[in-house]
């Protein structure tokens, strides 16, 4: 289930690119997490064009939006918001281009696609298409049946995750040889993308742990963007509520104070090596409100490093409503 910025603020004209975040301070964080390379980002042509597909103005688009507004307000007075957007072809997300794509895993240009590609909570599959022509193979895990049924209309290996599964991702490396897919020697995925989707999980120290577990351990990366500050909620049918797991991140903070505790308090005891941090906007198809809605995303390129591993997270004795 990818996470939707419902509540965000809305960003600004499709041509005022200052309103979106790009820019951070490098020096603050690389004084902070040592050894992690800055890979700046900027707002491309891919970012501008659904920025203007979002706030297109004609009629047909004005209609188009009053429909899915009240057929989605509809849908969630008994579904949750994700199955919502899906049921009614909402919600359409941004983050990178193709290009940014192959910065960010450091891929040549020229390179024949290869390898195994993992995206867990893939929502519709749209923030997908940015890196799966960068491998032969890509496998979708969604708990949301109604993205599941979008997701089935694209070259996709779609597993559905059950809600109830006790642990994160259990049985996909078996799902996926049992559906053709050749990991590497057999077990590995060679990427695994964790997209917005650590502050909706019920169990994120768990999820890293099952992830890791799931990389090929010299080769494999992990692309893991999450907005910050870190305000976790997970959708239990209509309503939010607080994870079982709560990792130790401050609910307000900086861009950067956020990044510098994410590492040094998750990702390395979560047995984790930075490779490198970017920052972009979060972009999300907006409503009658506002055409499009952002938040503040880091990207981080991590590799298993289990060295390290420890503990994180506090368990949550009950779990109560939240939100962001």
């Amino acid at each position: 289930m990818r996470a939707k910025p419902a509540e965000a603020a809305c960003c600004g004209a499709c041509g005022d690119v200052h309103a979106l975040e790009y820019e951070w301070d490098v020096a603050r964080v690389a004084r902070a997490t040592r050894n992690v390379r800055p890979i700046p980002l900027t707002c491309d042509e891919v970012a501008m064009a659904f920025l203007g597909r979002c706030q297109d103005a004609s009629w047909t688009c004005r209609m188009r939006a009053w429909w899915k507004h009240h057929l989605r307000t509809a849908w969630k007075r008994c579904v949750s918001t994700t199955d919502a957007d899906g049921w009614c072809g909402a919600g359409k997300m941004h983050l990178v281009s193709h290009e940014q794509a192959m910065k960010l895993l450091q891929v040549e240009r020229k390179r024949c696609a290869r390898g195994c590609l993992l995206d867990v909570g893939a929502g519709d599959g749209g923030i997908t298409e940015a890196f799966a022509p960068l491998f032969q193979h890509t496998v979708v895990v969604e708990t949301s049946r109604a993205m599941v049924r979008r997701l089935r209309a694209k070259p996709y290996v779609v597993l559905v995750r059950d809600v109830n599964e006790t642990k994160p991702l259990a049985d996909v490396r078996r799902r996926a040889v049992e559906a053709g897919v050749p990991l590497r020697e057999g077990k590995w995925f060679d990427a695994i993308l964790l997209l917005n989707v650590l502050d909706r999980c019920d169990e994120p120290e768990s999820m890293l742990a099952s992830i890791r577990n799931l990389l090929h351990p010299t080769r494999g990366k992990l692309v893991l963007a999450v907005v910050l500050p870190f305000r976790p909620f997970v959708e239990d049918g209509t309503r939010k509520r607080i994870p079982k797991e709560k990792l130790p991140l401050p609910v307000n903070c900086t861009w950067e104070e956020g990044v510098h505790l994410m590492v040094e308090r998750v990702l390395v005891p979560a047995g984790y090596a930075v490779l490198s941090v970017s920052r972009a906007p979060y972009l999300c198809e907006g409503d009658l409100h506002h055409p499009v809605y952002s938040l503040d995303d880091a990207i981080f390129v991590l590799r298993p490093d289990p060295g390290q591993i420890k503990s994180c997270s506090v368990p949550c004795p009950r779990a109560r409503p939240a939100g962001r």
